[in-house]
């Protein structure tokens, strides 16, 4: 997908909303590079010491209590079963947040672009009320995933 955005030729660019449009490239890319930078190896890590620790508990139980396999198995069927909305829920709240930050990235590229428009008809604090009651949204939205994951 990023490839497709990189490649697009020039003139789309004369031909669509360029401001709007950026700021959801921006965006795409910050977060993209975020996740890869600070999330990735810690989840990779966090998912290989747990996911050791669960398969030495099964083999422990299951050489010491072999009967138990078959309650855990029956568990393990309703958790996933159970997870599956979690899962869903979570996508939604990701997709919100990502849709929450593209107007601020929006808005800073079209206050930058026309910075001696704003500044001529002394438009300052307008601006600034809307990127705050941008990033106020925003950061409930954040505030919602974080702590609803």
């Amino acid at each position: 997908m990023s490839h497709r955005r990189v490649m697009i030729p020039p003139f789309f660019f004369d031909l669509t909303d360029t401001c709007i449009y950026a700021g959801r490239i921006l965006n795409r890319l910050s977060r993209d590079m975020e996740v890869l930078d600070s999330s990735l190896s810690n989840s990779l890590r966090a998912v290989l010491f747990r996911l050791a620790t669960f398969v030495a508990s099964i083999v422990t139980v299951a050489y010491v209590f072999p009967i138990f396999l078959i309650p855990a198995c029956v568990i393990s069927f309703f958790y996933y079963q159970i997870s599956k909305g979690y899962v869903n829920a979570g996508r939604d709240m990701r997709r919100m947040q990502s849709t929450t930050r593209s107007p601020i990235f929006a808005g800073f590229a079209e206050t930058l672009e026309g910075i001696v428009t704003v500044r001529a008809f002394s438009a300052e604090r307008r601006f600034i009320g809307t990127l705050v009651q941008r990033v106020d949204l925003s950061t409930k939205v954040r505030v919602l995933v974080h702590f609803r994951l």
